[in-house]
This record gives structure tokens, sequence and C-alpha cells, in this order.
């Protein structure tokens, strides 16, 4: 259902955004971190359930890429900057990398108050920021 609504939504949505802000005006889009990788840290189950959302979250990246290229949008590669997929362990931490990256910038595995939060703290958004950069050069 989400990827149908994607599919069929976001070419009028772009060409609304194109309309609107003129021929001049660079559009950047960005696809997505998975902050699901997070789960790892509840066990196995967690585990599983990390590696699994690795999948989901490449297939709705890969949606989101394929629409944007038709529609002539660069995209800034958040889930390469975070590592997306990449589960090899640190092993001084034992946690793989994409976990260790999501725990640092974003506020996923902040205690409450603050966490769990899927949004990125500083650090994420700096990272964030350099990815939409480089789809703009």
């Amino acid at each position: 259902m989400a990827f149908t609504r994607l599919t069929r939504d976001l070419p009028c949505i772009l060409a609304t955004l194109r309309e609107a802000a003129g021929p001049g005006v660079p559009i950047v889009a960005l696809n997505y971190y998975n902050l699901l990788v997070a789960a790892w840290l509840l066990g196995p189950a967690g585990q599983a359930a990390a590696r699994a959302s690795a999948d989901l979250v490449d297939a709705f990246n890969a949606r989101l890429e394929g629409l944007y290229a038709a529609n002539r949008v660069p995209v800034g590669d958040v889930a390469r900057a975070f590592h997306a997929d990449d589960f090899r362990l640190v092993p001084a931490l034992d946690l793989p990398v994409n976990v260790v990256l999501v725990c640092q910038v974003t506020w996923m595995c902040a205690p409450s108050p603050q966490g769990p939060n899927i949004h990125a703290n500083t650090s994420g958004y700096f990272v964030i920021a350099l990815a939409l950069l480089a789809a703009l050069d």
C-alpha cells in the first residue's frame, strides 16, 4: 500500500514543487537511514529484526531513488553515509558498524526522555547535510 501511494503521489508532488520553485532552483532529495538497526541491542530477536529491516529500507530507498531519477532529482545518499547495510562488527564494542552509527548520530539509543527517538542529533544532521551537499555537486 505504501509503495503504491509513493509511486502514485511522489511524481505529482515533485512536479508541483518544481513548478512552484521555478526552473533555476535546485531540488535535491534524500533517502533514508535505517533507524531500526537499533533493535540489535534487544538481543537475538532484535538482531534478526535489525537484519530484516535492512532489506525493507533498501527496497524503500530503491523505489524512492527510481522515482527521483525519473524526475531528474538528485538524491543525497543518507543511507550510505550512515552505513545502513554495514553489519560488520566493531570488535571493541561487539556491535555492527550501522548500529554504532545510529546510536551515535540519532536519539534511537538515548534514554528517556530524549530517546528512543527517530530523529538525528546535531552530529546526524551534519552527516545528512553533507550527503545533501554531495548530491548538489
